[in-house]
């Protein structure tokens, strides 16, 4: 139960605003800063002045790069917001780092005030700004001011002391910023670059050696009285918060019940009227759906006679144009067929009818070949010097290739052979004239599928050379 108490104790000490534990958080704050990215912990010391609504101070940190103290000391700003502390690095006062540090890169600081037994604690979050060169970072602050260690004895301290900057520091004695600007001048008179905290506790060491004898126990029975006179306000000052931390405890607790049970009406309430709201909402969508359907659908149906006519006048124009160019491309060909006609016919009425005396002429059959397909491919040749060999080729005495004037090169005609030509079927080569060389002689090669017959043939104004096709019967 004691350790449930000091829990809740502990509770409202740190839901009290800052200034249950001081008003005035001057002073030097020790401790680490923790980086999530290196997971390194590195010395950190935080110098701070208070004076009215100005709070700013100075920075300093400690970390090793290759073996090798790398130390930075920055100017800050502090702004204090409820029970928040934000701190904002400025500029650099002094640095020896073996890489020059990043341009444009700022640390913000996001801490909270607490106290413990022997010190106060100022612990929170830090980050970087980003930049075009650097991501940034993140971390965490943990800082104490310890009651017993004085200002003067911290690094920190003793670094501003060397850069001349300790007038800077309010809360510094006055003996102890004399002296330690006096340090300091005499320090740069001698080129000497660094007072350490060891100067100023000889100085304060040699004071006090100054001091009568009769003096020293008169301070010593003072300082004694105030070391009890300060653990009996501690003692009281503890016993008043304890007291306050549990009327505090005893309060929020009534004020959470009361909270809660306000809180669940007013929920009940809300949901009842969100509950009475949706409905009228819905009905209302319902209205107007309805609405919105019918008019849409109304409005459907007319686009869509309104896309039926104009696709039915489309159609009927098209296919007006279509018939319109079809009468026109016909009309066309019958007048071109008119006059391919006629013009054959001119043709055909110059030129002598080819096998004119078939009758008068005697036929020499020269080969009989047999054959088993329907279709059949004659190629006729000149069979010697080329001289004007022309013949015609009649088959079951039709004439079906006339006139052919035989060359060296082939020429073909492929012939189709129907049922009613009967079994066996007559083919003559009529000679048309006897060229300049007589007689008229050439070769004919008939190719069936894969067969290839060869026949070369004679013929004059008297004789006609005859070849007689046979079917072959299929078993």
């Amino acid at each position: 139960m004691r350790s449930l108490l000091m829990k809740f104790i502990l509770l409202i000490i740190l839901l009290l605003p800052i200034s249950s534990f001081s008003q005035d958080i001057s002073g030097v704050w020790v401790g680490n800063m923790y980086n999530d990215t290196t997971r390194e912990n590195i010395h950190y010391e935080l110098a701070i002045n208070q004076s009215d609504s100005k709070v700013d101070g100075y920075s300093h940190t400690t970390f090793m790069i290759n073996g090798v103290k790398n130390i930075g000391v920055k100017e800050v700003k502090i702004r204090i917001k409820n029970d928040q502390f934000y701190i904002v690095d400025e500029k650099f006062v002094y640095n020896n780092y073996t890489e020059p540090p990043a341009k444009g890169v700022k640390m913000f600081s996001d801490l909270i005030l607490s106290e413990n037994d022997s010190a106060e604690v100022l612990s929170g979050s830090w980050k970087t700004n980003a930049t075009r060169l650097y991501r940034p970072l993140t971390g965490t602050l943990y800082l104490q001011k310890k009651k017993q260690v004085k200002p003067e004895e911290t690094i920190i301290v003793a670094k501003l002391i060397q850069l001349g900057l300790s007038d800077k520091l309010s809360f510094l004695s006055a003996n102890v910023a004399s002296n330690n600007i006096s340090n300091n001048t005499a320090a740069r008179g001698k080129n000497s670059n660094s007072v350490s905290t060891t100067v100023v506790t000889q100085e304060m060491n040699k004071q006090q050696e100054g001091k009568t004898k009769e003096e020293k126990p008169n301070e010593e029975v003072a300082r004694a009285q105030q070391m009890q006179k300060a653990k009996d306000d501690s003692i009281k000052a503890e016993q008043i918060k304890a007291r306050k931390a549990k009327d505090e405890l005893a309060r929020l607790e009534q004020i959470k019940v009361q909270k809660e049970k306000d809180d669940s009406i007013k929920s009940e309430q809300i949901k009842a009227q969100k509950a009475k709201d949706e409905l009228a909402r819905l009905e209302q969508v319902k209205v107007r759906k309805a609405k919105d359907d019918s008019i849409k659908a109304e409005q459907i149906k007319v686009q869509k006679e309104k896309d039926e006519l104009a696709r039915l006048e489309q159609i009927k124009m098209q296919k007006e144009k279509d018939d319109s160019r079809k009468a026109e491309q016909i009309k066309t060909e019958k007048d071109k067929e008119q006059i391919a006609k006629a013009e054959q016919m001119k043709v055909q009425s110059l030129i002598p009818k080819a096998a004119a005396d078939i009758e008068k002429r005697k036929i020499e059959t020269i080969r009989t070949v047999e054959i088993s397909q329907d279709s059949l491919v004659f190629s006729l040749y000149d069979n010697g010097t080329v001289d004007g060999d022309t013949v015609s080729v009649l088959m079951n005495g039709k004439v079906i290739w006339p006139r052919v004037g035989l060359l060296e090169r082939a020429i073909n005609k492929t012939i189709y052979l129907t049922p009613e030509m009967g079994d066996t079927i007559s083919i003559v080569l009529y000679a048309e004239n006897l060229g300049s060389i007589p007689p008229n002689t050439g070769l004919l090669v008939i190719r069936e599928a894969s067969r290839i017959y060869e026949i070369r043939f004679s013929g004059d104004l008297n004789k006609n050379s005859g070849i007689i096709l046979i079917r072959k019967k299929k078993e």
